[in-house]
């Protein structure tokens, strides 16, 4: 339905923010500020919101509130991969100059991901349209498991295989300091803690994966739609991590409105084999709904620190 002109535009889009982003990734040399942090990411979100508004001018209002209501199910996944971010860096001791670093190597690549993913994902549904069934049932049991992984604990990568397996076979430091992956010293390779920690991010990514790309294609079988939302809600997941790393106490009930905004999602895919639609309509009210919710539960009950 979209012309290979707004696979062009996208593409030029998106090379163009990555570069931008490389530029600020490299001049900084210290923690990003939260009042930068939130500049960028309401820059992120302005132009979600852009690519939005023409492809309204470009395929209707049913086309543009089927790519709001992907990106605002994407957005709010990236959300859930911050809180993952902060015990990653927390157990790996990574100081905050250097992870933006590690972020900005990792947002690429997942875009990188996440376009094969979608395309793999949309091959198969169109081959296969049982597929809608287990990929619902995914999401629901995903939806139900997320809030009780709310007390995770950073020392749960302690039995992580990947850090144990190149831990034994290679040679490893607990020294990133100056901001490295690997370094040399008395001509041998060393892997330092900033490595370990993108790793260990990629491997979180595949896992987040599993759910984003069902959830997506659960509101949307154009490819255009479908990568779009996901990418432009990916972009802006490293100015979202320095936004939420400061406040992810003051959320702890949104991983619960995640949880049943993933649920329900997976309930519209299985009713979907079914023959039974949801419209999209009333998708994007429910995941306002949901995520509205859960924040305005976190503020009332915000837990009271005792002197």
């Amino acid at each position: 339905m979209f012309p290979n002109y707004s696979w062009i535009f996208l593409i030029i889009v998106v090379f163009i923010a990555v570069f931008v982003d490389l530029g600020v990734s490299l001049r900084n040399s210290k923690k990003i500020s939260v009042k930068s942090a939130i500049h960028l990411s309401i820059l992120w979100i302005a132009l979600a919101v852009s690519v939005g508004i023409l492809i309204y001018f470009h395929a209707g209002i049913d086309m543009a509130v089927e790519y709001i209501t992907a990106y605002s199910i994407e957005l709010s996944l990236s959300i859930d991969n911050v809180f993952v971010f902060i015990l990653i860096f927390k157990y790996f001791n990574i100081e905050d100059k250097h992870q933006h670093k590690v972020l900005f190597i990792g947002v690429l690549s997942a875009v990188i991901f996440r376009f094969i993913m979608i395309t793999l994902g949309i091959y198969v549904i169109h081959m296969f349209e049982w597929i809608f069934l287990p990929f619902g049932l995914l999401l629901m049991y995903s939806g139900y498991k997320l809030p009780l992984m709310g007390g995770a604990k950073s020392n749960s990568f302690d039995n992580n295989l990947i850090l144990k397996f190149i831990k034994k076979h290679f040679n490893y430091s607990d020294n990133s300091k100056n901001g490295e992956l690997f370094f040399r010293k008395n001509n041998k390779f060393f892997i330092t803690p900033l490595a370990l920690s993108l790793l260990v991010i990629e491997k979180a990514d595949i896992i987040f994966a599993l759910d984003s790309v069902p959830a997506v294609l659960a509101i949307t079988k154009e490819p255009f739609i479908a990568f779009s939302s996901n990418i432009l809600a990916i972009l802006g997941l490293r100015s979202m991590y320095f936004v939420m790393s400061n406040a992810v106490q003051d959320y702890r009930y949104l991983k619960h409105g995640i949880g049943y905004m993933l649920i329900y999602v997976g309930l519209k895919m299985v009713l979907s084999f079914f023959d039974i639609h949801f419209s999209n309509y009333i998708s994007i009210l429910m995941i306002i709904l949901f995520i509205f919710c859960s924040i305005m539960l976190s503020i009332i009950k915000k837990p009271v620190i005792r002197k």
